[in-house]
């Protein structure tokens, strides 16, 4: 790739504080879950180490700057395509436990539908492989 002679400097795709996500989420299921989906994946993609993260509800919601609801309609998106499960955690001491949520291969997603841009929010066609 050529040197360019700009005034800024541009992100380097391995710098180590990036994390990634599946293409299949952005090309098909982002549409399907919403924004609270999305930032819901995205968070538990950036807290997740090998597919399991275990950050609680609230600290999502402070974190990414929205109410504890828009998190849990995320999240029952989420599930309900099987993106992403969750089991109950141990409680502590303080009697308090996050859930561990597991984010899930694509081959367990369940089938996302493609939309059409014309009709906002009706599908259309068959569910994408």
């Amino acid at each position: 790739m050529e040197q360019l002679d700009l005034p800024f400097k541009v992100v380097k795709k391995w710098e180590s504080d990036f994390y990634s996500m599946p293409n299949d989420f952005l090309n098909g299921y982002a549409k399907q879950v919403g924004w609270q989906g999305h930032i819901v994946y995205s968070a538990l993609w950036r807290h997740a180490d090998k597919g399991i993260a275990f950050p609680s509800l609230k600290h999502l919601a402070d974190e990414l700057g929205v109410s504890l609801s828009a998190i849990k309609r995320g999240m029952e998106k989420l599930k309900k395509l099987n993106i992403v499960a969750s089991k109950m955690r141990t409680k502590t001491r303080q009697g308090r436990g996050s859930n561990i949520y597991y984010l899930l291969a694509k081959n367990e997603w369940k089938p996302a539908f493609r939309y059409s841009n014309q009709k906002k929010g009706k599908v259309q066609g068959e569910p994408n492989q």
